[in-house]
């Protein structure tokens, strides 16, 4: 069984201090559109995404250079273990309604994995089965 270990992205974690005009130059350089963000110790606080940044700040009207990234940090962290199978993953995924979810080794942060990955992982013979199925 393939593990979330064997999917995943590895991570490019923001530090919890960083202003958003950071973390955008961060989210632009890194062209995933979402990180982890920790703190001092590389422990998970949550995640930021581009459209965060958008939303929350550019269109409420405040400063990214002012604003602090853990401002935008809130709610329960979803995450899986490096360990999980991919099944484990989907399901979280989908209980949690999330596109995507940090993985962990431990309590550290080493990677992203995204609903497209999952779907990569589907044989193309499934894939064009269900295709034709659709066309029926």
């Amino acid at each position: 069984m393939t593990l979330a270990r064997e999917l995943m992205t590895p991570a490019d974690p923001i530090s919890d201090d960083a202003t958003v005009a950071e973390a955008a130059r961060h989210l632009a350089a890194s062209a995933a559109g979402v990180a982890p963000v920790c703190d001092s110790d590389g422990r998970l606080l949550g995640i930021v995404t581009d459209r965060d940044l958008v939303v929350e700040v550019a269109a409420a009207g405040k400063l990214s250079s002012e604003t602090r990234l853990i401002d935008l940090v809130r709610g329960e962290v979803v995450s899986v273990s490096v360990d999980d199978n991919i099944e484990q993953v989907a399901a979280t995924m989908r209980d949690y309604r999330t596109p995507r979810v940090p993985v962990l080794d431990g309590d550290r942060v080493v990677g992203m994995l995204s609903r497209s990955d999952i779907v990569r992982q589907i044989p193309d013979a499934l894939v064009g089965a269900a295709g034709e199925e659709g066309r029926r």
